[in-house]
């Protein structure tokens, strides 16, 4: 962060642990076209059957990397 004079653009993360839907690749389209309209970064991640990651892992990423929000499905998270 620093002292720069310079505001630092939010840094926002997303991750989808419901696989490949349809909707979710429009939504994310939504959310990163919105998100550069408003002057932020965004990270949006879908956690697919396929990836050996987890959602919980993703999201464990997504904070390390510095980001300022996260959006995920929190009764999700807190199970299992």
């Amino acid at each position: 962060m620093g002292c720069s004079s310079e505001p630092q653009k939010p840094k926002l993360g997303v991750s989808f642990g419901v696989g490949g839907a349809t909707r979710w690749v429009k939504e994310k389209q939504f959310m990163e076209d919105r998100a550069k309209e408003l002057g932020a970064d965004i990270t949006v991640r879908f956690n697919t059957t396929d990836t050996p990651k987890t959602w919980r892992e993703d999201c464990f990423e997504l904070i390390d990397s510095g980001i300022n929000v996260i959006d995920y499905d929190s009764q999700r998270f807190t199970s299992g």
